[in-house]
């Protein structure tokens, strides 16, 4: 695995170096020069910081995306019941042909008062 992860890196050598050094002094100072030149590398190559910037961006965009949802989420409770509110709705429009209806009936009654309706059977043969 060793092998794979520095032919990778491109530098084969490093193996030869871990493997001649003897001192824990050595091994120490050529771990740390390792570790800044595999960080240097994949900086150079991927570009860490504009990924963590983009990262960051994503965080907020989500955080505010959640922010809106629990608003949105707050409007709706605010509305006790879209049925009732439909159905009151539709009760007020009844009310009003009521009260149309009802002053036809005033209006008709207003020009009939004072005739008497006299209506007769007649039987005729067919």
């Amino acid at each position: 695995m060793k092998n794979l992860i520095i032919k990778w890196l491109g530098i084969p050598s490093l193996l030869d170096m871990v493997v001649k050094a003897k001192t824990e002094e050595v091994i120490y100072a050529f771990k740390n020069e390792v570790i800044n030149f595999v960080m240097g590398d994949l900086d150079n190559r991927y570009d860490l910081d504009g990924l963590v910037s983009k990262l960051e961006d994503l965080q907020g965009s989500l955080e505010d995306g959640e922010y809106r949802w629990d608003n949105t989420a707050d409007l709706v409770e605010g509305i006790s019941d879209v049925d009732e509110l439909a159905y009151l709705h539709h009760i007020d429009a009844l009310k009003d042909k009521l009260d149309q209806v009802q002053e036809i009936d005033d209006r008709l009654t207003q020009l009939v008062a004072g005739y008497k309706l006299d209506v007769q059977l007649i039987k005729e043969d067919f």
